[in-house]
C-alpha cells in the first residue's frame, strides 16, 4: 500500500497552500502580502471605527499597502495563525489513514464512522474556510483593535504634545489642550484622542508643525487651544 492510500489527507487545503509556496514561491509570498495588508485594513477600520471615524473617508489606497506591517498586534494575530497552520500541516502528514479507529479503539463503529464523514474533505475545507475568515479577518477587527482602544482611552498609549501651524502668527505656534493620544495617521492626516473632554481631533498633516513623545510619568504639558480642529464628542 503505498504512502498516499495510508495517509488521510484531513486539511487537503493546507496541503494545497504548501504545494503553492514550495513551487512558486512568489506568488507564495504575494499572497501573504496580500494576507497581512487585508488584517491591517481590518485592524485600522476596527480601531477608528471605535473613536468615531470612518477612516474610509480620509485613507488613500497607499496608507493600507503597509497597514499590516506597522502594527505589532496584527503581525502577531498572522505569525500565530501561520504556525498554527503549519502544525496542522505536519499532524495531516503524521496522522494514519485509520487514526479514528486507533484512538477510540473500543468505540461503536457508528461513532467511529462519523468521525469519519465529519472529518471528510469537504466538512473539514469549509471549517478551515469558516477558520480563516473568523481569525484573520474577524481577530485584527474586533479584539486587535480592541486591544489598542482600551489602551488609548486607559492613557496607556503614545502621549504626545502637538503644535500646530497658526496661520496669523507662523512664529507662534498653537498646541492642543490636554493630554494627547495618538490615535493613528495617514498620509494627510493624524488622530489624537484627548481624555479630558473624550473628544477626538482630525488635524490634515499639514497643519501640524511639531509632534513631541512625552514620558508617561511627565508633568502635563501647558497648551492652548488650537484654531479649529475637527472634533467628534464621544
Amino acid at each position: 500500500m503505498n504512502e498516499s492510500s495510508e495517509q488521510q489527507p484531513l486539511f487537503g487545503l493546507f496541503r494545497a497552500i504548501a504545494k503553492l509556496f514550495r513551487k512558486h514561491p512568489a506568488i507564495g509570498l504575494t499572497l501573504v502580502y496580500a494576507q497581512v495588508s487585508s488584517m491591517g485594513v481590518m485592524y485600522m477600520w476596527g480601531l477608528f471605527r471605535a473613536f468615531g471615524i470612518n477612516i474610509m473617508e480620509f485613507a488613500e489606497p497607499g496608507d493600507f499597502l503597509l497597514s499590516g506591517l506597522k502594527q505589532p498586534v496584527v503581525l502577531t494575530i498572522a505569525l500565530v495563525g501561520g504556525a498554527s497552520a503549519y502544525v496542522l500541516l505536519l499532524l495531516d502528514r503524521a496522522a494514519p489513514r485509520e487514526w479514528p479507529r486507533q484512538l477510540f479503539p473500543r468505540a461503536p463503529g457508528v461513532i467511529r464512522r462519523l468521525l469519519n464523514v465529519l472529518l471528510s474533505h469537504r466538512i473539514v475545507t469549509l471549517l478551515c474556510i469558516l477558520g480563516y475568515i473568523f481569525y484573520f479577518w474577524l481577530t485584527p477587527l474586533e479584539v486587535g483593535s480592541f486591544i489598542s482602544t482600551d489602551r488609548v482611552r486607559r492613557g496607556v498609549g503614545p502621549r504626545v504634545v502637538v503644535e500646530l501651524t497658526n496661520a496669523g502668527d507662523p512664529t507662534t505656534p498653537s498646541k492642543l489642550e490636554g493630554q494627547m493620544f495618538l490615535i493613528g495617521t495617514t498620509s494627510k492626516f493624524a488622530f489624537f484622542y484627548g481624555r479630558e473632554h473624550e473628544q477626538t481631533h482630525i488635524i490634515p498633516i499639514a497643519n501640524i508643525l511639531r509632534i513631541s513623545g512625552v514620558p508617561t510619568d511627565s508633568v502635563e504639558v501647558c497648551a492652548t487651544p488650537t484654531s479649529n480642529p475637527t472634533q467628534i464628542p464621544r
